[in-house]
């Protein structure tokens, strides 16, 4: 596809992002409630079953739950409710912060079975029991999308193998803390996954502001898939054992800016490739003043970035370190065929590769 025709197909995703802001992800049709704005509730104690007992507040409740200090047990899913707030005591040790743990295998703590709109979740931890292979926040099935919410100041700990699985439009994390404690990693522990598998791009206008990210294994830490636009800004990504740490697919922009990148596996820090439903690539990333530890995590890094589909890269004002002497931005091949597209100086200790300075002719 030429990028003339790209810019077309872009204008008329662009079109789409927003019909679907207005009107696909609007909570519509609810009977006001008679309940108070906020509930509190407490752990049940021991090993007693709390999964009824929260469920029934949040259906219950027009505005916020509060949840104490202490473990809630869950045998169950909790199914989000769209407009409400969901609060505990922002604490990662489990002495004193809100703990859903969640005890049978392989199940959810929160699910999503439909479009989940205006919720905040903040200042809660999210857990299992050693070996349960238990998930965070995930969409039971294809309906399952949050819009227009915030997740800030939460945990999420090691025992989970999904922490964040659900395509989110128009959502926000912040200052969430992900992989960095726990009692045991599984095999598979991955971030984030925004996915939308529908024909209309679903997954966009998100923001990933100030989140910690580490011991990621797996395929990646955090993957985004189809959509318009991504703001990925002020993280750190320290400690990742996946093949990669970030993974982009399909958007029309994408900027990366103020990360902190060290000790992370993979042949690259970031890929960029086709969406499951387009071959558009992602049209413009922009990296812009992050740093990158290339030492690796057991091999050292060897690119910065690999992408391929109709995929720009612009690039500037970074800084790193630990580079090894093959070590480069991207490889020859993409360099060559101008994916890359140099837009500021670089500072990086130890370089001593021949992509700083560009490719002649790639504007």
């Amino acid at each position: 596809m030429s990028r003339s025709n790209f810019y077309r197909v872009a204008q008329l995703i662009i079109l789409s992002v927003l019909v679907v802001a207005i009107s696909a992800f609007r909570v519509s049709g609810q009977a006001p409630l008679t309940t108070k704005p906020s509930l509190t509730i407490k752990p049940s104690g021991g090993n007693q079953d709390d999964t009824a007992r929260i469920q029934k507040l949040i259906d219950n409740s027009t505005g916020e739950i509060v949840f104490e200090a202490g473990t809630f047990m869950l045998t169950r899913p909790l199914r989000l409710k769209s407009a409400r707030s969901y609060r505990g005591e922002r604490s990662w040790d489990m002495r004193y912060g809100s703990v859903l743990m969640q005890q049978t295998p392989g199940e959810a703590i929160f699910i999503l079975d439909d479009v989940v709109d205006s919720v905040t979740i903040t200042g809660l931890t999210f857990t299992g029991k050693k070996g349960t292979a238990v998930k965070g926040i995930v969409a039971a099935n294809a309906k399952g999308l949050l819009a227009n919410s915030t997740l800030r100041d939460n945990h999420f700990y090691t025992e989970l193998t999904e922490c964040i699985n659900v395509p989110m439009v128009l959502t926000r994390l912040e200052r969430n803390q992900f992989g960095l404690h726990g009692n045991a990693i599984h095999e598979k522990h991955q971030h984030i996954r925004s996915v939308y598998s529908g024909d209309v791009v679903g997954t966009n206008a998100n923001w990933l502001v100030g989140n910690q990210f580490s011991s990621a294994r797996g395929g990646e830490s955090v993957l985004f898939e189809q959509g318009a636009q991504l703001h990925i800004t002020g993280n750190q990504f320290e400690g990742n054992e996946a093949s990669t740490t970030l993974r982009i697919n399909g958007m029309f922009q994408v900027v990366i800016e103020g990360n902190y990148f060290e000790r992370n596996a993979g042949l690259a820090m970031m890929e960029f490739a086709n969406g499951l439903n387009n071959q558009l690539g992602n049209w413009i990333v922009r990296l812009e003043n992050n740093f990158y530890n290339m030492a690796g995590n057991g091999t050292p890094t060897k690119f910065i970035f690999l992408a391929s589909g109709a995929t720009a890269v612009y690039m500037g004002y970074e800084a790193g370190t630990a580079f090894a002497p093959d070590a480069e931005l991207t490889s020859a091949e993409l360099f060559n065929a101008c994916y890359l597209r140099v837009r500021g100086p670089f500072r990086f200790n130890g370089y001593l590769g021949a992509q700083a300075g560009g490719m002649a002719g790639c504007q």
